[in-house]
This record gives C-alpha cells, structure tokens and sequence, in this order.
C-alpha cells in the first residue's frame, strides 16, 4: 500500500473537474477544523469507513451528526456493520484516521453521503493531511465521489 497525501486528492478533484479552494488547518477533528475555518460543524465533512460484513463502504456525514450503524446496515444489506480500525483505515484508504478525504483514496470505494450535507451549498472536507481542508460545492462533492444520498446521519 502507498501512503497517499494531499498532492493526490488535489489529482483526483482535478482529473474529476471540481473546482475547489484549499486551506490549512487545524483539522484532525471535526470540531477543531470548524473552529480553525470559522465554519459551521454542520458544514465539515467526516469521512468514516464502516465495514460491511467485512466490505469497506465510506460514508460522508457532517461533523454535527454521527452515523445511524442500523441504518446503514438496511441500505448496504449487511448483517453486521461496525466502524473499521485503524489499520484498516490506513490500509483501506492510504491515509491515517482525521485525514481521510472522500477521494483520492488507493482504491475506488462505495461512497454514502448524509442527506443532512445538502443543506450546506459549501462543504469542508479533508485534504489529505490533519492541517489540510479543502472546501467544494455539495454537488461537487457528489459528483466526485459518485456518492449515494441517503438518510444514514442522527
């Protein structure tokens, strides 16, 4: 597995088309990217891999809200649904936990947005790195990660 960093998720919004603004910033939590780029928590973006009787899925959610696991297990049809370790993050994505982007990650994964993040015309995302966001338009976001919408927030 190659360690990936910010140079590859600026790649992949680039070969997608998105247009996008970068920040540093304190980010390794959702809470403390907010403060940092004065934004709603609502509006940051946590980028969770969750494992699907063992298969990864990625499910965007804003920093305000935290995944419905039973939800979540009704849509992926999974019997067991539980947040992945940090090993497997990593290994998963290329990037350590509190660094995860929605894209640019060593291998395409399944991509669940929370409804919840369509009221917010900006979104804040991670960049790669702890002190790297990047912010983009909803739609952007979607578009992207060819993410399903789907009610999986509380």
């Amino acid at each position: 597995m190659s360690e990936r960093g910010p140079a590859d998720v600026e790649a992949a919004l680039q070969a997608a088309g998105i247009a996008y603004r970068r920040y540093r910033a304190h980010a390794a939590r959702a809470d403390q990217a907010a403060e940092s780029l004065g934004v709603t928590l609502g509006a940051v973006v946590k980028s969770l891999l969750f494992l699907a009787d063992g298969a990864p899925a990625l499910v965007l959610v804003g920093g305000d809200r935290r995944v419905d696991t039973r939800r979540l297990k009704g849509l992926l049809g999974a019997r067991r649904v539980m947040i992945a370790s940090a090993e497997r993050v990593t290994a998963e994505t290329g990037y350590p936990p509190g660094a995860v982007p929605p894209v640019g990650c060593v291998a395409p994964l399944p991509v669940w947005i929370d409804a919840g993040l369509a009221q917010h015309a900006t979104v804040y995302v991670s960049g790669g790195a702890v002190d790297e966001m990047i912010a983009l338009a909803f739609e952007d976001l979607r578009r992207a990660t060819g993410g399903q919408i789907a009610d999986v927030g509380m």
